[in-house]
């Protein structure tokens, strides 16, 4: 029952990322981890799982997606649309690591 329930919270939260849950995996040390249908891995932990993913959810576009309208808040976008990570890491409590694929070289950020 626990996992069927954060299974549908974590896929609702996604969800308009058009993003969508092949695995949902509970640790013995009660840690989530959900491998999506594009590949990506991404470690939530085992505390703050909903605010850590309402986090990525948030930022992703803005990071991870081309800019399809101006940027009129003063928040840095990629300028170009760069490769989505393999690995996603939430368990930090102010932001998130994230590992790109090989070769993949670092994407500037721009606040314009």
């Amino acid at each position: 029952v626990e996992v069927v329930t954060a299974y549908r919270r974590y896929q609702a939260a996604l969800t308009p990322l058009g993003m969508t849950i092949d695995e949902l995996r509970l640790s013995p040390r009660r840690a989530w981890r959900l491998r999506l249908d594009s590949g990506m891995q991404i470690a939530l932990g085992r505390e703050q799982t909903n605010v850590r993913l309402a986090r990525f959810v948030a930022f992703y576009p803005r990071v991870f997606a081309a800019p399809t309208v101006a940027n009129t808040a003063d928040v840095p976008v990629a300028t170009a649309p760069p490769a989505h990570p393999v690995t996603v890491d939430l368990r930090y409590p102010d932001g998130f690591a994230v590992q790109m694929p090989r070769g993949v070289s670092p994407f500037k950020l721009s606040s314009s």
